[in-house]
């Protein structure tokens, strides 16, 4: 300890000396403190796997979990896999959130989603789990498809931080995907009332639009956003949306809505080429 500030490299080697030594006389209890000065003064991947394996060898599970934690932070800064030793982390010590956080973020990159939410399940029930742990826990249940149960994590996050609303566009659109249509357009309403207060609706029109462009056809969307334009006084995208519903419920054979849709564009505009054939095919 003296030559600690004097002669560094002097004190690795002495540390070194007494842990070989300890090592040999199976003192793994004396050894660890020795160690752990080690790897205070040459904090190396190494050091820290040798910290995790002698701490797990003692019984100090918590610091053994510690350790290798700091091993796959150093392993993954390196650029290799730190999944074995994030793993190895989470079996020492399963209680501790950010571990558990590491372990389940790894387990999602490697498409285990169904591992991850059971690693994370535990720590957001407990109550009070941080920002990154309901984050990762949101995106393992929209992995998995679980969007309904994904809805309000997502939406406490997005209040948060309203830098997150085309996170929430695209669980809207998973939604539609997923033929919940009842739900997306729940989800739609309830957003642009957040963003009305904001003053934002002129860009959460333009949100929806893409949504809508870019998944199957819903009628309930489409519905939403007719009449987003209809109190915009967007007439022509108000018609066409009415146009798109028609085709969809026809589809549907769902012809009291089709003609309903076909009724309120003839308002709109009684000279759009197509009303004569689709009466007829009405």
């Amino acid at each position: 300890e003296l030559l600690e500030n004097s002669n560094k490299k002097l004190a690795i080697g002495t540390y070194e000396n007494a842990l070989e030594d300890l090592t040999r006389q199976s003192k793994k209890d004396e050894a660890l403190p020795v160690l752990k000065r080690l790897v205070a003064l040459e904090p190396t991947q190494q050091n820290f796997l040798r910290l995790g394996e002698l701490s797990s060898e003692v019984g100090d599970n918590q610091g053994a979990a510690a350790a290798f934690l700091r091993v796959a932070q150093l392993a993954e800064a390196s650029g290799t896999n730190p999944a074995t030793w994030v793993e190895r982390a989470y079996t020492e010590d399963p209680s501790d959130p950010q571990i558990a956080l590491a372990y389940g973020r790894s387990l999602l990159v490697q498409g285990e989603v169904g591992a991850a939410i059971f690693i994370f399940e535990p720590h957001i029930q407990a109550g009070s789990p941080s920002l990154e742990l309901r984050d990762s826990y949101t995106k393992a249940l929209i992995a998995a498809n679980r969007l309904v149960e994904a809805e309000p994590l997502l939406w406490q996050l997005f209040e948060q931080n309203p830098a997150r609303v085309q996170q929430v566009a695209d669980l809207i659109g998973a939604m539609v995907d997923s033929e919940l249509d009842k739900e997306a357009a729940e989800l739609a309403r309830k957003l642009e009332q957040f963003q009305r207060r904001r003053g934002e609706r002129r860009s959460f029109v333009a949100l929806m639009q893409d949504i809508v462009a870019n998944h199957r056809a819903s009628p309930d969307l489409l519905e939403f956003l007719s009449e987003l334009f209809n109190s915009s006084n967007r007439e022509t995208d108000y018609s066409q949306t009415l146009l798109k519903l028609f085709d969809l419920y026809i589809g549907l054979s769902n012809y009291e809505k089709a003609g309903e849709c076909l009724d309120r564009a003839a308002e709109v505009d009684p000279y759009e080429p197509g009303h004569h054939k689709r009466l007829e095919q009405l």
